[in-house]
């Protein structure tokens, strides 16, 4: 009977051992943040395929801009180019919301530990950062759908000069249009990148607050 109870005590006191040295929720944070940026490989591989992509539609669309109606043939054949990229930039843009939405999943893991801090003002510091990481998650959201209009714009234009009538009112009609949509993805991407930075500093200045390392 003794070594039964002498048993289950020692059992018991590894167990309560286990609850009190477990994981601390700054710890449990750090491993989400870690993840996070596992998560968002994608949406960081996808950005120079994208680059390159906008700069050779550029240099098909001032191709198509320098060529006569008498070269048609030449201009129809740089708009199948043109309509290529498109489907080319479009897939690398399902292939960043997709990390990105993987990652905003993962983050919301932190919700579950913010409660547990200790230290009010670490406490604090972790809902704001978990604030301005939503808005950028927002932020990105939108610049998406900014970014995918602007590419049906483009769509639009180069099924446009495939066409031997084309009206160049309408042309310069559709160009307007284009170069609006992208200014205004410019300026969400700005918000975009500033609120980035916002949350960089915060997941640094947490990493320092808690005393553990952040990974590169």
């Amino acid at each position: 009977m003794k070594i039964y109870i002498l048993t289950v005590s020692f059992i018991l006191s590894l167990f309560l051992t286990g609850c009190v040295f477990g994981p601390s929720p700054e710890e449990e944070i750090s491993e989400v943040l870690d993840a996070i940026v596992e998560k968002e490989q994608g949406f960081v591989d996808s950005q120079e395929p994208i680059k390159t992509l906008e700069q050779d539609e550029k240099e098909l669309f001032d191709n198509i801009m320098a060529l006569s109606i008498e070269e048609f043939d030449e201009i129809e054949v740089l708009a199948e180019e043109a309509l290529e990229n498109l489907k080319q930039r479009e897939e690398q843009i399902v292939i960043e919301a997709e990390s990105i939405k993987e990652a905003k999943k993962e983050f919301e893991k932190i919700n579950e530990y913010v409660g547990d801090i200790e230290d009010a003002t670490l406490r604090s510091h972790v809902e704001e950062m978990i604030e301005v990481m939503y808005q950028r998650y927002d932020s990105h959201n939108e610049l998406i759908v900014k970014y995918e209009e602007a590419i049906d714009l483009d769509r639009e234009l180069y099924t446009m000069l495939k066409d031997e009538e084309l009206v160049f009112e309408d042309l310069k009609e559709q160009v307007e249009k284009v170069n609006t949509q992208y200014d205004t993805t410019l300026e969400l991407n700005d918000e975009f990148n500033l609120i980035t930075d916002q949350y960089n500093q915060l997941k640094s200045d947490f990493y320092e607050m808690s005393g553990r390392d952040e990974e590169e």
